[in-house]
């Protein structure tokens, strides 16, 4: 079929008079954003990495493993994992998080991509790796295909209407939900949520923009690791800290959403093989 939805969503949710309130209020996701940084103690997260790297030949990062977790907080608080259109909240079906990779061109060549894993809270970090790896093999390539057509065309128009027509590709995936293959885009792009990992720049932490048409809930940078005083068993040693910044979507994720998000972050980190130790 030449077009078809662009993401499976369920009904709408009902929502609070407060929750209403901030959809009117804020127009763009831009104007919404709410900021959080996490440092993590990610020693463990990094031993959790060398035992699943015998099983895998993918090379396994911190980025990863924190795109897998970031799946299974969108999983688990389902209420945040939703779509804004028209005014009313539409919950995702599945946690899809989508990985930013970079081309590592300069000068005037640069280009950034994104591949999305789908169900990212079932795949597991090894999955997650071995999918990745080929399609930023394809990115850095320049042979992806998730924005070529509208990379392609977008260029042979005046900047001056250049936004429009963002603004309408963004009105036809999300307002309407309708995809086709002429749009120049990949079904569903975006995902739930985005994340980068500015630490292969060896940046310690930045803090990004939620891309306005992607209507992502949340944009998620991984910094690079620094050793750092970190307190353990009651003593101050050096260890190794991972900033996580983190950038939400204020209608969608308020304050208890957030303290939720973090203090599951960084259990999450702190014991890495929590659901097999909870299992058994």
């Amino acid at each position: 079929m030449w077009i078809s939805k662009n993401i499976e969503l369920g009904a709408p949710l009902k929502v609070s008079r407060w929750r209403k309130i901030s959809m009117a209020s804020w127009k763009v996701t831009r104007d919404a954003s709410i900021v959080s940084i996490l440092d993590l103690d990610v020693e463990p997260a990094l031993a959790y990495l060398a035992k699943l790297q015998t099983t895998s030949t993918a090379k396994l990062t911190l980025t990863h493993f924190a795109g897998y977790v970031l799946g299974k907080m969108f999983a688990k608080y389902p209420e945040i994992n939703c779509l804004i259109r028209g005014g009313r909240l539409y919950p995702r079906l599945t946690a899809d998080i989508c990985f930013v990779v970079g081309s590592g061109k300069t000068g005037g060549e640069e280009d950034l991509a994104g591949h999305v894993v789908r169900s990212a809270d079932q795949a597991g970090v090894v999955r997650i790796a071995e999918e990745l790896t080929p399609g930023a093999l394809l990115i850095r390539q320049g042979k992806d295909i998730t924005f070529r057509g509208i990379k392609q065309y977008i260029g042979i128009f005046p900047g001056w209407i250049r936004g429009p027509l963002v603004n309408l590709a963004d009105f036809i995936l999300h307002g309407l939900n309708l995809w086709s293959p002429i749009l120049g885009f990949a079904k569903d792009s975006f995902g739930s949520a985005m994340l980068t990992s500015v630490g292969s720049l060896d940046i310690e932490f930045a803090i990004p923009r939620i891309y306005p048409q992607s209507r992502n809930v949340m944009m998620v940078s991984v910094g690079a690791v620094r050793e750092k005083p970190v307190v353990r068993n009651g003593k101050v040693v050096v260890g190794k800290v991972l900033k996580i910044v983190f950038v939400a979507d204020h209608r969608i994720v308020d304050g208890l959403h957030a303290a939720y998000l973090l203090k599951e972050f960084q259990a999450w980190f702190e014991n890495p093989e929590r659901e097999t130790s909870h299992s058994a």
